[in-house]
């Protein structure tokens, strides 16, 4: 081989190396981006004490809906009497 074939293979080699290198370091930079949109769902789901009587100490809440609330709410309707659901004398 003469020198300037083996030029031209370190070449190509030395583009390929850099090829490949450049799309581990694309990869890397989308599963970065993945995991960042993914803690930041996670950082909105936020964590407070309540002060009732209730048997859920904590309560989780995602976004804008109150889902201590919510369970509060289901809570209410199914211990309360039919009569007070539907607003009618019993």
């Amino acid at each position: 081989m003469s020198s300037q074939e083996t030029k031209a293979k370190l070449f190509a080699i030395a583009v390929l190396a850099l090829a490949l290198f450049g799309s581990f370091v694309f990869l890397l930079y989308i599963a970065n981006v993945i995991f960042e949109k993914a803690k930041s769902r996670i950082s909105t789901i936020q964590e407070t004490h309540i002060t009732t009587d209730s048997p859920r100490h904590v309560s989780y809440s995602y976004g804008a809906i109150p889902l201590d609330k919510m369970l509060e709410e289901i809570d209410n309707i199914f211990q309360r009497p039919p009569s007070f659901r539907n607003n009618s004398p019993g």
